[in-house]
Order: C-alpha cells, then structure tokens, then sequence
C-alpha cells in the first residue's frame, strides 16, 4: 500500500471533499457497529485508540497537501504522526532527520509554522521546540 506522503508529486494529490465527508460518515458508523461488536466480545478499545490516530493523520494530511510541501518536510511530518514519536521537534531533530543544514532546517519549520502545520511550544531561544498542530488547528 502506498501512502500520501510517499507519492513522488504528493503535492499534486487533491481531495474531493463533498464525496470523503459522505464516505467518512459511512466508515464511522460502521467503526461505532464493529466497536459494539468488538465490546460484546470482550475486546478493549485500543482499536478505537489506533482508529482515531489513522484518521487524525488522514485528516492532517488532508489539511496539509492544499498546499505542497518539500520532501524534508513530509519526511519530518510522517516521522511525527508515527507512534513511538517521542518528545518535541527541534531545529537540530530536523536537520539530523533530514541531513540538512541547520539553516535549511530552520527555512521548512518556518514554513510549516507559517502554513500552521507546527505550532510553537512555550519555551524560546536555545529550548525553542515545536508539536504538530492538531487537523482542524491548519
């Protein structure tokens, strides 16, 4: 299975939104039928927990690709949707993970802040870190 953000010109890709609305609404009322069923069963919810993660990243990736990004910065972006990402990201993550310059690194987070991809934590200077933003803050 390939995924957005594996796509050579992912940029290129568009939603057809009147039509995923209707089928989003088709897949949740089945997830809530296979939840119920899945409880009755004895099953936990951490399906429903791994559900919600996939459709927030699908969600995200929607909001994202209105507008292209590089492929340093879905690089950066899909490491950060994955489960076991850890922490915050930072100028130096960046350029480790995308063997860039610190200067380049800077220019995509700038980017992606502008664009409201990331957000800004709390701390500045020298702790200066970022977090994804949540869907439907872009």
């Amino acid at each position: 299975m390939t995924f957005i953000h594996e796509l050579d010109d992912g940029s290129r890709f568009t939603w057809d939104s009147p039509v995923l609305v209707e089928v989003l609404a088709d897949v949740r009322h089945k997830q809530g039928r296979f939840l119920g069923r899945m409880e009755a069963l004895g099953f936990d919810h951490r399906s429903e927990a791994m559900l919600g993660s996939v459709l927030r990243k699908a969600r995200l990736w929607e909001r994202i690709h209105a507008q292209p990004v590089n492929e340093r910065q879905r690089k950066v972006i899909s490491r950060m949707l994955e489960h076991d990402w850890e922490g915050n990201l930072s100028t130096s993550k960046y350029a480790r993970m995308t063997k860039c310059s610190h200067d380049t690194a800077l220019r995509d987070i700038k980017q992606l802040l502008q664009r409201g991809v990331l957000r800004q934590n709390e701390r500045g200077g020298r702790s200066t870190s970022y977090r994804l933003a949540e869907p439907d803050e872009i």
